[in-house]
């Protein structure tokens, strides 16, 4: 297992981690997993905090309900039939 890997598998959902590092640990090149995180609304950007952060139960969350909506079926308009009588 890539020292990655065992990183994210040691995190608990409550986890907060630096940007940087949610951003090494997505499946996508830097500039995609930044503006996915963006996207997603899961970077946190408080007063006080040296830098935004995210918390990666939140990031997990959110690629779950992405993969939720990739898997439901696009609506078909099926066409109509007369009844008869």
């Amino acid at each position: 297992m890539s020292s990655a890997r065992a990183a994210r598998a040691a995190l608990g959902p409550a986890a907060v981690v630096s940007v940087a590092q949610a951003v090494e640990w997505l499946p996508w090149r830097a500039a995609e997993a930044r503006a996915w995180l963006e996207a997603a609304g899961v970077i946190i950007r408080r007063p006080g905090l040296p830098a935004p952060v995210v918390r990666w139960g939140d990031v997990l969350v959110a690629l779950a309900e992405e993969r939720e909506e990739e898997a439901r079926p696009t609506p078909v308009a099926l066409p109509r039939k007369k009844l008869k009588g």
